[in-house]
């Protein structure tokens, strides 16, 4: 029963992700403007950034419940995950040292996200 459960949840997510993050990242000051106002108008590159995520992490997390549950390679995607935090750490020290601009971070949360992504359909399609 809870195995259906989150087969379906994921189901659900997956088919939300896509067009709210398609939303967010064409409208991002609709979506600031109606959920928090003006005084979050800095915020819209951020969120237009970060809508990407949105749209990449059911995805991702959907192909590392695969990994886990066929192939038991808990052990690869937690490698995975350490070269997402690598990418991380070496891109947030360079925004610091460079002073990029604020809605900079956001991309490097999607840009690691998106390296893991792709590693994991790598493996994947080795198996």
């Amino acid at each position: 029963m809870l195995g259906k459960f989150k087969k379906n949840v994921n189901y659900i997510a997956l088919n939300l992700s896509i067009p709210i993050g398609l939303f967010t990242f064409f409208f991002p000051d609709r979506v600031v403007m109606s959920l928090w106002g003006s005084g979050w108008i800095n915020g819209i590159e951020i969120l237009k950034y970060l809508s990407l995520y949105i749209i990449l992490f059911p995805m991702f997390h959907a192909l590392k419940t695969r990994m886990y549950a066929l192939h038991g390679k808990s052990l690869l995607v937690g490698s995975i995950y350490i070269v997402g935090l690598i990418i991380q750490i070496i891109l947030l020290f360079m925004i610091d040292m460079y002073d990029f601009e604020t809605f900079s971070i956001s991309v490097v949360f999607t840009l690691s996200l998106l390296v893991m992504y792709l590693c994991l359909i790598f493996l994947n399609l080795k198996q």
